[in-house]
């Protein structure tokens, strides 16, 4: 039996936590993955405050960011891009983008800090260009 990487994946994410518990894994995996094998990420709160929302909306954000790759699976260029785009898209001073983790070559997520906010970012790569899909706020800091 040949397993696609969306499958090995999937099994990561939504994890054996939820087989426990039908309806979790049900509702988790409703959360986590569209019918496409194109991630669905958690609804979010308006501006200036977007928390995530949702039934395991935390734990989907922190699962995925703690199983992406450490190692960049993309190219200098793309390294600096996705660090430009946060942090254009932040337009506030004193914003770091803390490590950035790779979920594909064309998807990443990281953390990025301002003044008084900690971010979740998701940034994808369409026609080769580097932009932010969604946000989150993660803490107050």
């Amino acid at each position: 039996m040949r397993l696609s990487l969306f499958t090995i994946i999937s099994a990561l994410l939504v994890g054996c936590a939820c087989s426990s518990h039908p309806q979790a894994a049900a509702t988790a995996s409703h959360l986590v993955f569209s019918s496409s094998p194109d991630l669905q990420w958690p609804q979010r709160g308006e501006d200036p405050y977007p928390w995530a929302k949702g039934e395991n909306a935390e734990k989907i954000l922190y699962e995925r960011y703690t199983n992406a790759s450490k190692e960049a699976l993309g190219s200098d260029a793309d390294f600096s891009a996705v660090r430009r785009v946060i942090v254009d898209h932040m337009k506030k001073e004193g914003s770091t983008v803390r490590e950035i983790r790779w979920l594909s070559p064309t998807l990443v997520m990281s953390l990025v800090n301002s003044r008084f906010a900690i971010y979740w970012y998701i940034v994808e790569k369409k026609n080769d260009t580097w932009q932010v899909l969604t946000y989150y706020m993660e803490g107050v800091s």
